[in-house]
């Protein structure tokens, strides 16, 4: 099980170290569209309302120098640059995507079902494999009381 699935077991804390360390595997980012005023929270908010749902909605902050906008389309998480002519999508961070597993909706569940069931499988038998060994020292430390 270990080492059939680890590649996929490693995948996590790997992507974690890329993200710290600000690892996109894209170019650096285009300037900002407009220096002009940010725009109002409130006509954000509308600009996105025009051309996606809201209710996939998960964030919209301030990113690079832009408004960004972070929407669930199809079970991956996007982020569109949000400007006053509408949405841009921006570049996939592979990374981020990888390490929160939803790059491939059912798929990417899926595959984090199967890394966990692998993790608690490795854990369980680690402890069995140990636990046993100490009881063996234990048994062989033991004195032994001599016949009478």
């Amino acid at each position: 099980m270990a080492w059939g699935l680890l590649p996929l077991i490693v995948l996590s804390p790997l992507t974690g170290l890329f993200l710290a360390y600000g690892v996109t595997f894209t170019g650096p980012p285009a300037a900002p569209a407009t220096r002009g005023a940010p725009l109002p929270l409130r006509e954000a908010v509308q600009i996105v309302g025009r051309e996606h749902d809201l209710a996939s909605l998960v964030w919209m902050r301030p990113l690079g120098g832009r408004l960004a906008v972070r929407l669930v389309k199809g079970g991956e998480y996007t982020v569109y640059a949000v400007t006053r002519e509408g949405t841009v999508a921006m570049p996939r961070n592979w990374p981020r995507l990888w390490h929160e597993g939803n790059f491939a909706g059912g798929w990417s569940a899926l595959m984090n079902v199967v890394i966990s069931f692998a993790m608690i499988g490795l854990l369980v038998t680690g402890m069995w494999i140990w636990l046993r060994r100490q009881f063996r020292r234990y048994a062989r430390r033991a004195p032994r009381t001599a016949p009478v």
